[in-house]
């Protein structure tokens, strides 16, 4: 187990582009002060390929900042003026939890079930404080369990207010170093969404399924090659947006 309490000093820089519109008001440099309460436990048992086995993980995260000084920003746009005084203090939680069990009516050394939860929420966030959410590689590594995974987006696709994740995963032992996964999730994700013209905040759902193979490599490493499909991701294609997008993995782990 592990606990913390930090203080995360930071400063957020801003300055305009060849692309900025006419009358856009930049945010102003600030300084952000950031207390962090962070908790990890980990009581999981991991097989020969370091995928979770049996057990359980779960953490959370919790901020509190300020801004020193933040003005109104933004203009005659899609996201329009944004009031400094909402977002010059702001709050953020996050918390994960997963469990590793056997597959009921199957081999339990073999089949596995891995089941996790993922959900943050805040107040008074803006698109520079938000939780950055997108597709990356899975592990089962002591950090990298905290992370949300969406399946199918690129990674930091969204930036949201709020979400929760839901991961339920079936894995068999094919060979004692290669494991086959199948998976599906269910995401709700708080993202901007362009209504009539308006920027606007919008709580989607974002179901997805996947299968995948991990195995070993040479050079003590481990190689995951993926596919997934995730039904409500927002993807234009001949100049008109439709839901549906899919993803080909594929990751390369070494330890070192």
């Amino acid at each position: 187990m592990e606990m913390a309490l930090t203080y995360e000093p930071g400063v957020l820089l801003f300055s305009d582009g060849s692309d900025t519109a006419d009358g856009f008001r930049e945010p102003r440099d600030t300084y952000e002060g950031r207390v962090h309460v962070r908790m990890r436990a980990d009581a999981l048992e991991r097989n020969i390929m370091e995928l979770p086995h049996a057990g359980w993980a779960a953490g959370f995260d919790g901020w509190y900042a300020h801004r020193s000084r933040w003005d109104d920003w933004g203009g005659d746009t899609l996201s329009g003026t944004q009031d400094g005084n909402e977002h010059r203090t702001w709050y953020a939680g996050r918390f994960f939890a997963l469990t590793a069990l056997p597959m009921p009516l199957a081999d339990g050394e073999r089949d596995r079930l891995i089941a996790s939860l993922y959900g943050g929420m805040g107040s008074d966030l803006d698109r520079f404080s938000a939780f950055r959410l997108g597709g990356e590689p899975t592990g089962g590594e002591w950090e990298a369990l905290s992370r949300p995974n969406v399946m199918g987006a690129i990674f930091d696709e969204f930036y949201s207010r709020s979400y929760a994740v839901l991961n339920l995963e079936y894995r068999r032992e094919l060979l004692f170093f290669c494991y086959l996964h199948l998976r599906g999730q269910f995401a709700w994700v708080d993202r901007p969404r362009i209504e009539d013209g308006l920027l606007g905040w919008e709580m989607e759902a974002l179901p997805a399924v996947g299968v995948a193979v991990t195995c070993g490599a040479p050079w003590n490493s481990q190689v995951e090659i993926g596919f997934c499909y995730n039904f409500g991701l927002l993807r234009e294609e001949g100049g008109d947006s439709d839901f549906g997008g899919s993803a080909l993995n594929l990751s390369w782990s070494k330890e070192f």
